[in-house]
């Protein structure tokens, strides 16, 4: 991937493949497969015998045939314990453990060798789906969504949305209720430091009259870190507008140090890498738009449109980076059933 800060603030990543998944339904499959039921789709064609119990036997059942479908997943286990849609899932590595957050408003931490839950984080002032609302009923992902003012004030929320593990801190982002009005919501930022549970957790705050981090629901977080160690952690918000933020030692509270703006609808995914030695921010969004930024000034110098790049035409609802030898690519997913490469 070329990466330029030119005059226009156009970046590189002129090269893009794509692989589209079909959208049609199909009939439920026999064979070594077995069934997904009447929505399976192309893509996911994998030997449903072996993702269930780890072997397949339609070869010795079908007179030597062999089966047609891959061998490459299995199921090793599933554990249940939200009450609501999982919204986002993080890996704490050194410790063999998982982070999970929902629409309950509740953190998760799992053990990865038993699959039991060690502990729950409930983060009282998220916003849990009304009673009304089942599991799979609370918003639309990270689309947007939230209660609203302009929808009588239902309960259409989300809980908690994203995390990210930073060494022995953990970050959340939910939708919370707005101090001087319970009524209306607002988007929240809360940190945890986990080698001192008892230690008051971190709140984020644009300032002392704007107790909150957003004026939405924050839907992203990531961190980037710079060659001395020192931390910056982006939040992501339905309101479009991307924060930043850094910790003040002297107060020991994480300050609001700008704002990134350019979307015009919600930011579904922050990523951050470095690019011939230049820390890059991308920001996928509704707005079907995906945006890099320079974090050496905090400007955006490349907008991935449709129109002038052939990129999504519907929301963008995930990111990815991979290095492959010398060369990096930027891999997008869409609700345009679209998956793009970005080089």
């Amino acid at each position: 991937m070329s990466y330029n800060n030119n005059n226009n603030r156009r970046g590189g990543f002129g090269g893009r493949s794509r692989g589209r998944g079909s959208n049609r339904g199909r009939g439920g499959y026999g064979g070594g497969r077995g069934g997904f039921g009447s929505g399976s789709s192309l893509g996911n064609e994998v030997c449903r015998r072996f993702m269930d119990g780890g072997k397949c036997d339609f070869e010795q059942t079908s007179g030597g045939r062999p089966c047609r479908y891959p061998h490459f997943v299995k199921t090793i286990g599933e554990t249940r314990g939200h009450s609501g849609a999982i919204k986002d899932v993080v890996m704490w590595g050194p410790r063999q453990q998982l982070f999970t957050c929902a629409a309950d408003a509740s953190i998760k931490l799992w053990d990865c060798a038993t699959w039991q839950e060690l502990t729950t984080i409930s983060v009282q002032d998220a916003l849990p789906p009304s009673s009304a609302s089942g599991p799979g009923s609370s918003g639309n992902g990270r689309g947007g969504g939230g209660r609203d003012a302009r929808d009588g004030g239902k309960d259409r929320t989300e809980g908690v949305v994203a995390l990210v593990l930073v060494g022995p801190f953990l970050f959340a982002g939910f939708e919370g209720r707005f101090p001087a009005n319970p009524k209306v919501s607002v988007g929240m930022v809360r940190g945890w430091n986990l080698e001192n549970p008892q230690a008051v957790p971190f709140e984020f705050r644009v300032k002392e009259l704007m107790p909150f981090a957003h004026s939405m629901n924050v839907q992203a977080l990531t961190v980037a870190t710079d060659p001395t160690g020192n931390a910056t952690l982006f939040s992501g918000s339905a309101d479009g507008s991307i924060r930043y933020w850094q910790l003040d030692t002297a107060s020991n509270e994480f300050k609001c140090r700008g704002v990134m703006e350019g979307h015009v609808r919600g930011v579904t995914r922050l990523k951050t890498f470095v690019v011939g030695g230049a820390p890059i921010l991308a920001s996928a969004s509704v707005d079907s738009t995906i945006r890099l930024w320079d974090l050496a000034t905090y400007q955006c110098v490349k907008v991935l449109t449709a129109a002038e790049d052939n990129g999504h035409t519907e929301p963008v609802m995930d990111l990815e980076f991979w290095v492959n030898q010398s060369e990096t690519f930027l891999i997008s997913g869409g609700l345009d059933c679209e998956i793009i490469v970005w080089s």
